[in-house]
């Protein structure tokens, strides 16, 4: 706290109170969940005992309900990515077009884990790892190198990515299309394929005058803890090559710069091709509330779910 205080050094904090019963929810003795470590930036692991396949893959969940209302359309290039869920005037309600959202979801877990078992079965034929394999628990004991899921603990994780864009997508949404009918779902669809072109009061009032997660609002910061409790039982249910399972990073590292790239422009006034929000913190420049309000909105994440770790970024001036 002094050195947070001083503004020097750039500290992380991790949360026992969230990070320990989330281990023990995934079947990691507490003993061992206690002693829980960071690997680099803020990747759960248990020391020596397991391997936990860091970022295994990463799900961009503002490109997730792009495809869900546009019938499973990129709509940057105009190609088939996803399912057929129908196109934002198809829905009568949000429950409809959550329902849309959940089945891309589901395809972009679906092909996620396909990937990160693909690509350690291919380790597996590829090469071994026998001095880290000496020093985890369980190798030497059972005969199996860790890259054979020698390791005690075997898991994958998985980064969720624009939990902040979706839950300000799905606000706005509601809002704007249920509630106070402020703009019609074709001409919202039509100002999302085109990027707002000619349509910047449009695009200003979805931004401003809609409520944003990070400020304590109600709207976006419970469609932000929904998506993530729904992101970490999707993924919790899938399974591993070695019978294990998907921890989930609330977690985007540097990828909310390239992800951005590729996602078109989003119900929460965000341009095409713009940058994503940074892992769980608010998107950029639409916290206006103070530090006391972002803490607020964070704490309604269910971190406890996110056994992988989450991770929020907020910047003080001393």
């Amino acid at each position: 706290i002094d050195l947070v205080a001083d503004g020097g050094g750039i500290p992380f904090f991790f949360n026992d109170e969230a990070l320990v019963p989330a281990l023990v929810d995934k079947g990691i003795p507490i003993e061992d969940a206690r002693d829980y470590a960071a690997i680099g930036c803020v990747e759960i692991t248990i020391p020596g005992k397991a391997f936990p396949h860091a970022v295994s893959h990463w799900i961009n969940l503002a490109k997730c309900l792009e495809l869900g209302i546009s019938d499973g359309i990129d709509l940057l290039d105009g190609t088939r990515v996803g399912p057929a869920t129908g196109q934002l005037q198809d829905f009568d309600s949000m429950g409809d077009l959550i329902q849309a959202f959940d089945r891309q979801l589901e395809n972009a877990a679906e092909w996620a884990v396909y990937g990160s078992n693909a690509y350690e079965a291919a380790h597996r034929y590829q090469f071994r790892l026998p001095y880290l394999s000496l020093l985890t628990t369980g190798c030497i004991g059972g005969g199996a190198d860790v890259i054979e899921g020698g390791a005690l603990y075997n898991y994958h994780s998985s980064a969720a990515v624009g939990i902040p864009n979706a839950a300000d997508s799905l606000a706005a949404l509601e809002i704007a299309l249920f509630e106070d009918r402020t703009v019609s779902a074709e001409d919202l669809l039509r100002a999302l394929r085109q990027d707002f072109d000619g349509l910047e009061d449009l695009r200003l009032y979805l931004a401003n005058e809609l409520p944003k997660y990070g400020n304590n609002h109600d709207r976006p910061d419970t469609y932000a803890a929904r998506l993530t409790e729904r992101y970490c039982r999707l993924l919790g249910g899938y399974r591993t090559l070695g019978g294990g399972t998907f921890f989930c990073h609330l977690f985007t590292f540097t990828l909310m710069l390239p992800f951005g790239e590729l996602t078109g422009a989003s119900p929460d006034g965000r341009h095409a091709g713009e940058p994503l929000a940074y892992s769980v913190s608010p998107g950029q420049g639409r916290d206006t509330e103070g530090l006391t309000a972002v803490v607020q909105s964070l704490a309604r994440i269910p971190h406890h779910l996110a056994a992988a770790s989450s991770s929020a970024i907020l910047e003080l001036d001393p």
